[in-house]
């Protein structure tokens, strides 16, 4: 596939422009213009809004509704992900291109294989695991799913809109399609989470496909084949009206389209619709009602079409376009929507065969965005009737309007555009509207008379009315109205489901249904694991460094304050946008934790809530790991507080990036400010602070500074993380309090690295694309994610259970094994999904299975040799690689994919490689159908798909070894390991000597 890597100009052309449709003004757009330092366009932007750094006093208090505080989280992410020269990154196209130099993005240091992978063949309870199900001695690095997979109860007992203890939610779910003939198949896509599947109904979900791309922007099932899905990655409404802040995204490309012909058990990728200049972000998929193969994607990019199942494609329409629909049981007929209009070909969609529909009235005000509803119903009807909502630019008590056409696209009219159904009231009279971020239309199965909408709230046709009349079907928090009508804002889709007619909306906060047509609703997020977490503490009781304690506080994007208490129990602790927290380690329902602009204190486990007042959006944490009586605030003014924030001091000292205290030392803090640039240090619990960057040692370039970490018993010997894509800079040591600083980035791939742990084992790293270790006294890191599915690592703290738990913006915490030396000898076993890294100190032996294909990549490193046994299959598409090596030693493989499953064109039959670094040359000698190697592997050749079967004669012994059993495979480049010794090896594809094929 060919990667487009934006240029600075032209992300913040499409920050400015797509910005530009919710609230940016003219004059601030005109402001930015031109600019292309993160520094200079955030100072701008806060010199426009009168705020000084890190000040939210004129920011005003509702989130929803706070366009500084948007800007906010897009500088959070921006200042992390900078190029050298501190300008924006297309940082996904980044990540795609490191990920290919790294072992395919998951990996663990060293296990004997576990038999099945938790998050891929099914939940546990809640779809998790806990902390007594992990298994020692088998999962040495192995990732499982710890929570939350649902939104959690609530245990505060002051009710809502006091405390705001409200608004339920555990992740964002962007789209949702259903299974064509059976009604508990369905499918949702999250932008930072991947795909999931239920097959009871919604009862509870499981995730799929971990090693696809995590952003999910639209997801289709063929109503033709239900076992035939279409996935588009990315994270395609972000990307619009501003909200490219909202989710963490600065300019999240696609990785493409991805077709699974088995219900979602494998993947393969499709070919790519777009190669040009400028990102490709997907909105919708649509496939014919009677043909798997013929689909059409609505893009920024223009309208594609696909005859083949999506192995080639071809530009039917150009410009940005929000949503393509099918007309129901008739291929011929293509609709499609712009920002500002709506089209429609009689012709199958072909090029040149498309008409602009009229639209009566001329709609006001301006819209952004146009979705389309068309009816779809098991009966196989042709309708007539297709709805648009056009949303945005919304005006007190009106927006742009819903529109029908009865005559198949051709013209419009307008049905309503009062009240205001984009809103957040439920009254509808105000100006509120998502712009162009998220928004859906749907038609009932067997009424074309009533719809449903989709935006901050849900709204339905009041009776069978084609929509003239509508009224609210669902509140944006749940003191709004009756508890059975509240929905997780925003809301992203709505569908019916044809073949019993219930609701379903995939939010912020989940997914929802509703069995009489949206009156009220029931959650149905159980097992939406793909929460997005900035932050995440644990509770230290004895102050050493290392958590003791099972209670765990975390802040989610959209979704709040999540808290885990020693019961294991998640409890919604506050609304909105979490962010970070303490927990005291003497009392683990003791905690104070930041949400958007305020904070918040509990002694009782949340059952109620002190409002500490205002505070700087995005505020870090502290606590002394001597005396948790001792906490701090990192806001633009650190705050210090003796007394568990009963009473606090104000500092005049801005440490708003990050603050961190020391387990071997009370006295000692290290910290960075809001610039993200510096690191500084204070001996005297924050009273007084020293630049400790800069030193020698220390990068060039003023890099973003992400973390800080101390030695547990050596508070002068400290790690840092530093963001951004310079090469090589990734992790800096002072073995002296920053006076002097050493390159400790070895190997680490180039991305940012969020989170650092240090531990007695060694130093622990969460970057974009996973988790590495380096142990102490390492030469380099190693990959330490089998298991985990591919996200960002936003914290990780070790636990004296034996455990390590890391956050990850978009898939929850997670739980592993702490690193342990690798075991002699390890069986790799069971059928893998995701990529996998495994280690032994002498032997390894290979029966694993991959169904999964495209995303599934394995890697098997042993000192001694590897064997592949009976059983050992790969499915086409699937990355194996098998490679000699010290066990521990570190160092990241890279993935050269002339190893791969996948057809080579080099045209030799017989490449002989030696992977065991030995001195002397492979050789090789032809007699008859034996060829005589000394070497390590060999490199096969296959003309065809059939049987593969490699036997080895020992040329000393004279014994028959079987190198590979007859196996099934495709064409393609085949490595077959043969372990120490000379061989005469004879590799026969389905009976006949390969030599002669």
């Amino acid at each position: 596939m060919k990667r487009i890597i934006l240029t600075a100009v032209s992300l913040l052309a499409l920050v400015i422009a797509t910005y530009a449709q919710r609230n940016l003004t003219p004059e601030l757009a005109a402001r930015l213009r031109g600019k292309t330092n993160v520094e200079d366009i955030m100072n701008t932007v806060r010199n426009y809004y009168g705020i000084q750094r890190g000040d939210n006093t004129n920011a005003g208090s509702e989130f929803e509704n706070n366009d500084y505080h948007w800007w906010q989280k897009w500088e959070y992410w921006a200042m992390r992900r900078l190029l050298p020269n501190k300008t924006l990154a297309d940082y996904k196209a980044l990540n795609y291109l490191a990920a290919q130099e790294v072992d395919a993005r998951f990996a663990s240091i060293t296990q004997p294989a576990k038999t099945s992978i938790m998050s891929r063949n099914g939940w546990a309870t809640e779809g998790m695991r806990t902390e007594a199900e992990i298994t020692p001695d088998l999962s040495y690095g192995n990732w499982s799913f710890l929570g939350p997979a649902n939104a959690g109860s609530v245990v505060n007992t002051q009710p809502p809109p006091t405390q705001y203890a409200d608004i339920l939610g555990v992740a964002r779910m962007d789209r949702i399609s259903f299974h064509p003939s059976n009604a508990n198949i369905m499918y949702t896509g999250s932008p930072s989470g991947g795909v999931y599947k239920t097959t009871n109904g919604g009862s509870s979900w499981t995730a799929i496909g971990d090693g696809l791309p995590s952003g999910v922007s639209c997801i289709e099932v063929s109503k033709a084949n239900g076992n035939i899905i279409y996935v588009f990655t990315g994270d395609g409404d972000s990307h619009r009206a501003g909200y490219l802040v909202f989710n963490e995204d600065l300019s999240p490309i696609t990785g493409g389209m991805y077709k699974s012909v088995d219900g979602g058990t494998s993947w393969i990728k499709c070919g790519d619709l777009y190669t040009g200049a400028g990102a490709l972000i997907g909105y919708n998929i649509a496939v014919a009602q009677n043909n798997s193969n013929y689909l059409y994607v609505a893009t920024n990019q223009g309208v594609y079409r696909s005859l083949n199942g999506g192995s080639t494609w071809q530009q039917v329409r150009t410009g940005h376009h929000f949503d393509v629909e099918f007309r129901p049981n008739d291929d011929s007929t293509v609709y499609a929507s712009t920002a500002s209009a709506i089209a429609v070909s009689s012709g199958g969609g072909r090029l040149g065969t498309w008409t602009a529909a009229t639209l009566t009235p001329a709609p006001t005000p301006t819209p952004v965005r146009i979705d389309l509803g068309v009816r779809y119903n098991s009966g196989g009807a042709v309708s007539t009737y297709v709805y648009a909502l056009l949303s945005g630019s919304s005006v007190s008590g009106q927006f742009s309007g819903i529109y029908r056409s009865t005559n198949s696209g051709v013209s419009y009219s307008r049905q309503t555009n009062t009240p205001n159904i984009l809103s957040s009231t439920n009254a509808g009279n105000d100006a509120g509207d998502l712009g162009d971020y998220g928004t859906a239309i749907c038609v009932h199965p067997v009424d074309p008379d009533v719809i449903a909408t989709a935006a901050l709230n849900v709204w339905r046709s009041d009776g069978s009315n084609g929509g003239t009349t509508m009224v609210y079907s669902s509140t944006y928090r749940e003191g709004n109205g009756p508890a059975s009508a509240y929905i997780h804002p925003d809301i992203h889709d709505v569908q019916f489901n044809p073949l019993n007619n219930n609701l379903y909306a995939a939010t912020d906060g989940g997914v929802y249904r509703s069995t009489d047509n949206g009156v009220s609703w029931t959650n149905i997020s159980t097992g939406l694991g793909a929460t997005q977490f900035y932050h995440m503490k644990m509770k230290d009781s004895d102050g050493d460094g290392e958590m003791n304690g099972l209670e765990i506080l975390a802040g989610a994007q959209d979704n709040g304050l999540k808290y885990r208490n020693a019961a294991g129990t998640w409890v919604h602790f506050y609304c909105c946008d979490g962010f970070d927290g303490v927990i005291k380690g003497t009392d683990g329902d003791y905690v104070v934790a930041n949400l958007n602009d305020s904070w918040k204190r509990s002694s009782n486990g949340g059952v109620t809530l002190t409002n500490l007042g205002s505070i700087t959006f995005f505020t870090p944490f502290a606590i002394d790991y001597d005396n948790d009586d001792t906490m701090y605030a990192a806001a633009s003014s650190l705050r210090r507080s003796y007394d568990g924030f009963q009473t606090f001091t104000t500092l005049s000292f801005d440490l708003n990036n990050f603050i961190t205290t020391c387990p071997s030392n009370s006295a000692r803090l290290y910290g960075s400010s809001s610039a993200r640039t510096n690191l500084r240090i204070s001996d005297d619990r924050g009273t007084s602070w020293t630049t400790i960057s800069g030193n020698t040692g220390w990068p060039t370039g003023s890099p973003t500074v992400t973390d800080c970490k101390p030695w547990p018993n050596v508070s002068s010997e400290i790690y840092v993380s530093i963001g951004g894509y310079t090469a090589g800079a990734k992790v800096y040591r002072s073995l002296n309090s920053g006076s002097t600083w050493t390159n400790y980035s070895g190997s680490l791939p180039n991305v940012p690295v969020h989170s650092l742990c240090v531990a007695l084992e060694g130093v622990y790293a969460g970057t974009e694309i996973g988790v590495f270790f380096r142990a102490d006294g390492a030469a380099d890191w190693t990959p330490f994610y089998t298991g985990m599915p591919k996200a960002i690592i936003t914290d990780i703290w070790v636990n004296e259970n034996g455990l390590v738990y890391a956050s990850t913006f978009g898939r929850g915490i997670w739980i592993a094994n702490r690193y342990s030396p690798c075991a002699d000898n390890i069986s790799v076993a069971g059928n893998l999904d995701g990529p996998h890294y495994y280690e032994a100190g002498i032997s390894a032996t290979v029966t694993a299975t991959s169904e999964s294909g495209a995303g599934t990549d394995i890697f098997v490193k042993s000192n001694n040799y590897i064997d592949l046994l009976e059983g050992f299959e790969m499915k086409d598409g699937t990355f194996f690689k098998a490679y000699l090596g010290p066990c521990g030693s570190g160092g990241i493989p890279n993935t050269n994919r002339g190893g791969r499953y996948a057809p080579s064109n080099d045209g030799q039959t017989f490449n002989l490689v030696e992977y065991n670094r030995r001195t002397q040359t492979a050789a090789r000698k032809q007699q008859g159908a034996y060829f005589t190697l000394l070497a390590d592997a060999v490199e096969i050749n296959v003309p065809a798909g059939g049987t593969l079967k490699v036997e080895g004669l020992d040329t000393q012994t004279k014994a028959i070894k079987s190198i590979l059993p007859a196996t099934r495979v495709s064409e393609g480049m085949y490595k077959v390991f043969t372990g120490e010794g000379e061989y005469s090896i004879k590799v026969t594809l389905d009976g006949k000597s390969i030599s002669e094929l």
